[in-house]
């Protein structure tokens, strides 16, 4: 058996020295207060707050001083794109499908494919995976899934909610079957940018500059851009956003808060299947 080092004239075991994860040697290093990642962090929060704002104008209908409906982009404005530069329609007619009028490409993209873009150089893949879980985690993941129906249940008795939410219990079921599968499609194009873009993307570069506080930033854009929702969805949000943000962070993963989100958008549309 290996014995531990002693030191020097002294013959006392020498204690190992303690190794410290990729990910906490970054924020330490932030925390002296480094120029570079405070620059980056400010232009982590100017194109969060852009590609946000464009998004919100643009579900707003907005035109003035600027038609932000041209960030409402769906395959099948690829489709019209294509058509008209004189591509065969047997090579782009998927893109005009019915079946995928709902996906936001512009979230996709901008709130997805070019952060992780972004990230690429120094990403810690361990963070997309399930090494770092454990069983408590899997225990809370059951208890926020339970909340999360609990709180959709307030829909009916709820004014503000009820006016926002409208129940698809009387279609037909070929037309419920279409329209859980165009929520699904929509869901899936903006649901792994959103949590990627705040819990990975904006979460890590404001832990190295601010360690302690800096993750109060993800909460706060998140509650900010559910202004546009009633008050009680708002709260609601910010509430969960410092739920899952901090378990972002305590685990260091972003799979996690993804799939509690997911249950809970999942268990909405069925609801509503049946309202």
């Amino acid at each position: 058996m290996a014995q531990a080092k002693k030191a020097a004239g002294t013959g006392k075991p020498v204690a190992p020295k303690k190794t410290m994860p990729a990910t906490e040697k970054n924020v330490v290093a932030g925390e002296s207060g480094g120029g570079a990642a405070r620059v980056v962090l400010g232009l982590v929060l100017a194109y969060v707050a852009a590609v946000l704002l464009a998004d919100t104008l643009a579900a707003m209908g907005l035109r003035k001083p600027l038609d932000f409906s041209m960030f409402r982009w769906r395959p099948g404005t690829l489709y019209a794109l294509a058509s008209d530069a004189g591509v065969p329609n047997s090579l782009i007619a998927w893109m005009n499908s019915r079946l995928l009028q709902q996906f936001d490409l512009f979230k996709c993209v901008f709130w997805f494919a070019l952060p992780l873009l972004f990230s690429l150089r120094k990403m810690d893949w361990g963070a997309l995976g399930v090494k770092r879980w454990t069983r408590t985690d899997l225990y809370l993941m059951g208890g926020l899934a339970v909340a999360g129906f609990a709180a959709i249940l307030l829909i009916p008795v709820v004014p503000a909610l009820r006016h926002t939410y409208h129940g698809m219990g009387s279609l037909a079921a070929s037309q419920k079957a279409l329209y859980f599968f165009l929520q699904i499609t929509w869901i899936a194009s903006w649901l792994p940018g959103w949590e990627f873009i705040h819990r990975y993307f904006l979460l890590r570069r404001a832990q190295a500059v601010w360690p302690r506080f800096g993750w109060l930033l993800v909460p706060f854009s998140e509650g900010v851009y559910h202004l546009q929702k009633p008050g009680l969805e708002a709260l609601g949000m910010v509430a969960l956003s410092v739920v899952l943000t901090q378990w972002a962070m305590r685990r260091r993963n972003v799979l996690l808060p993804f799939l509690v989100h997911l249950i809970i958008e999942i268990e909405l549309v069925a609801f509503l299947l049946f309202l």
